[in-house]
């Protein structure tokens, strides 16, 4: 008979080390789906001070476009913060010289927008947008990134009630609804030479990188299906027609398309969100609509008949918008009259003061026929050589026939600036260094050199300025909705892109 076994030393030791590694594996299971289910919101305050960081950055940048060369005359010795560089830190990264943010550079602009590093740091760069600058800042706190984007573009602080500033003239014998100012414009009122010699040379840079000078011209390209737009290459070596009078056609994209001569849309078409830069003429007619478009050409600018536009318009010669044509979403229009840019990199293009006109304007070529036949013409050899000069008697704009127009028109340097038939609806603002032949209705603000009569400046006689208006300008409840491109005005937020 078996002897019972009467040491039990070790018996629960396999019970004591399964019921520990229950527990340990509860713990750690436990733990770890906290940590998983808790980690977003641990994370959460550093991805918002980055956010954060980012938005400062925009505003201190901002700020700093805005503000003023320092000069001695404009320092004041009582501030507090008056000469505080000599003795105080000179890492201090805090303020971005306007001079160094610079449009289109490849190396982003450090910054500190904060007195302590505790809150992170930002990077911010600026692109051009059409008629307006991108701001674009990198917020960095801890391990997380946030990057922050708006459209930046020129503002006048101006009362609503105010309708018309006249740099000459007589004083006005026929009634208008709004106040008159007569005398010089202020500092905002006026174009900053330099940023738009610079825009001007981003467009005409993109030309010459496509191989303008030697390049031969090519056959012109005819898109007239849907399926077409797929073949359409980012330099197009000769002219563009898009033709819809056979099918409706419709495109959206936001890719960057250079033409090497004419554009014409005709027929039934949606173009929605690219960006052209033609060489030659721009016509849009028929039943076109182009919607949230930039659009830059060395020569005329048509919108006829039923066309629709919406977006930014550039010209070096002329724009003309006629028929029942409509340019709606406050659209931003810039005739730059007579100034044909530098094929050169934007550090090569030359410097002129501020406020004043860039030297060596070369006349824009003069204006040709409108061409209303959709059919493909031969190609022409393309150049940005001026070939006459503009005759007095063309208006850098010309709005006529039953034409509305929402948008804010700027003419620069002609003598002949914007042209409002009778018919013709103009609601925004309307700025030009020249004369203006006022015949249609305005519903917002007018710049203009002085008034005279349209039709005696196309017929070639005097350009005295005249004290009555035949048509009408209105006042607008909001003239703040409206903005203008970047070189004018006070630099100030359009839209925010987070």
């Amino acid at each position: 008979m078996a002897k019972p076994l009467r040491n039990h030393n070790g018996s629960v030791l396999p019970l004591v080390l399964i019921f520990s590694s229950v527990a340990f594996i509860t713990v750690v299971a436990f733990v770890s789906g906290q940590y998983l289910v808790g980690r977003p919101a641990l994370m959460a305050p550093a991805t918002l001070q980055a956010h954060l960081t980012a938005r400062s950055g925009i505003w201190k940048a901002l700020d700093n476009l805005n503000r003023p060369p320092d000069t001695l005359k404009g320092t004041n010795t009582l501030d507090s913060t008056f000469a505080n560089g000599l003795l105080g830190n000179q890492k201090d990264t805090s303020a971005v010289r306007p001079d160094k943010l610079v449009p289109d550079d490849s190396v982003p602009l450090a910054l500190q927008p904060f007195s302590c590093d505790s809150f992170g740091s930002c990077e911010v760069s600026l692109t051009y947008a059409g008629c307006f600058e991108e701001l674009r800042s990198k917020g960095t706190f801890l391990n997380k990134d946030k990057f922050v984007r708006v459209r930046i573009g020129g503002k006048f602080s101006i009362s609503s009630d105010t309708v018309l500033f006249l740099d000459s003239g007589l004083a006005l014998q026929s009634p208008i609804r709004g106040k008159l100012h007569i005398g010089p414009r202020d500092s905002t009122a006026k174009i900053r030479a330099d940023d738009l010699n610079k825009l001007l040379a981003h467009f005409s840079n993109d030309i010459s990188d496509s191989g303008i000078d030697t390049m031969m011209p090519a056959l012109p390209l005819l898109v007239q299906h849907n399926i077409d737009f797929e073949k359409i290459p980012s330099v197009v070596k000769g002219p563009l027609f898009i033709d819809g009078s056979l099918f409706d056609l419709a495109w959206k994209s936001e890719n960057k398309i250079i033409v090497l001569g004419d554009l014409q849309i005709t027929g039934k078409v949606i173009i929605e969100g690219p960006a052209f830069v033609v060489t030659g003429e721009a016509k849009i007619l028929d039943d076109a609509h182009f919607r949230d478009v930039t659009l830059f050409s060395s020569k005329r600018i048509s919108i006829e008949n039923r066309a629709v536009f919406s977006g930014t318009a550039i010209t070096l010669a002329n724009l003309v918008v006629s028929g029942n044509a409509i340019v709606e979403n406050r659209s931003v229009m810039v005739i730059a009259h007579g100034i044909l840019p530098k094929t050169t990199s934007n550090a090569a293009v030359s410097q002129s003061p501020a406020g004043k006109n860039p030297p060596a304007l070369t006349p824009a070529p003069a204006a040709m026929p409108v061409r209303t036949s959709p059919v493909p013409v031969s190609p022409m050899p393309v150049s940005l050589t001026p070939s006459a000069q503009p005759a007095l008697s063309v208006f850098s704009a010309t709005f006529t026939g039953s034409a509305v127009i929402d948008a804010s028109v700027i003419c620069y340097n002609n003598q002949l600036g914007i042209k409002i038939d009778n018919g013709a609806i103009v609601k925004g603002i309307l700025w030009t260094d020249g004369a203006m032949g006022l015949d249609g209705k305005v519903y917002g603000i007018v710049y203009a050199n002085k008034l005279v009569d349209g039709d005696q400046a196309v017929s070639g006689k005097s350009l005295a300025s005249i004290s009555v208006i035949r048509g009408a300008i209105l006042p607008f409840l909001d003239p703040g909705q409206y903005y203008v491109p970047f070189f004018l005005g006070k630099l100030s937020i359009i839209s925010w892109l987070e």
